[in-house]
């Protein structure tokens, strides 16, 4: 049985992985792209944008119902 302690512990681990991901992607395609301009920093920043939007829509298309529990 794991603790909330250790839950939220993991929690923060994947999204200090994510934020890490995501400014490297900035700094790498700012430095390499450079011809794309401001618009290479934000394509990673633009993509989180979009996911956090699909996973908001993608939960009205969930639908959860309770199962009968047969004797």
């Amino acid at each position: 049985m794991t603790n909330v302690g250790d839950c939220a512990g993991m929690a923060a681990d994947l999204f200090e992985t994510y934020a890490v991901t995501v400014v490297a992607t900035m700094l790498l395609a700012g430095l390499t792209m450079q011809s794309l301009g401001p618009n290479a920093i934000l394509y990673p920043l633009v993509l989180g944008a979009v996911s956090i939007v699909a996973s908001i829509v993608g939960t009205f298309f969930v639908k959860a119902t309770r199962r009968r529990q047969d004797a």
